[in-house]
Formats: C-alpha cells, sequence, structure tokens
C-alpha cells in the first residue's frame, strides 16, 4: 500500500529483496510487481521505499522475511 503520508506524489516504488549474498533491487511505478529468479529454499529479507519527483526518502518500509520452496516461489514466514 502507499504511504499514509506521502512526501509529495509518489512516482515509483523500489523494491529491495536481499539474501546473505546478493541484493536485487526492483523499480515499478505500480504497487504490485513480481519477484523472479528466486533461489530455492532461501531466506530473502524485503523492503520497500517510495520516489516522488525529488528522489526516495530516508525511510524503507517494515521489513518482510520470507523463505523459497524448492521451485524459488516465496512462502511467507
Amino acid at each position: 500500500s502507499p504511504p499514509e503520508k506521502p512526501n509529495g506524489i509518489i512516482v515509483a516504488y523500489e523494491v529491495l529483496c536481499k539474501n546473505t549474498d546478493t541484493l536485487v533491487t526492483k523499480n515499478t511505478s505500480t504497487t504490485n510487481i513480481t519477484l523472479g529468479g528466486l533461489k530455492p529454499y532461501t531466506r530473502y529479507n524485503i523492503s520497500v521505499r517510495s520516489y516522488t519527483r525529488f528522489g526516495h526518502g530516508s525511510q524503507l518500509s517494515s521489513l518482510l522475511s520470507v523463505s523459497t520452496s524448492e521451485t524459488g516461489k516465496l512462502l511467507l514466514v
């Protein structure tokens, strides 16, 4: 969901998906995104930050910790 009190008009979101040895960032202009190419049986920490036309703020979303299944699909933990 978008921030409750954005500091301007949101033009994009950056999703940060990190495990012990990889950081993947994806950008989107919507509140939906599909993360592909994840490793099987791996724990990832995911967070999101929003961008206005002036850039991003210093605040990230709450951290979401997830694990992938044998096929690399996310399992909520």
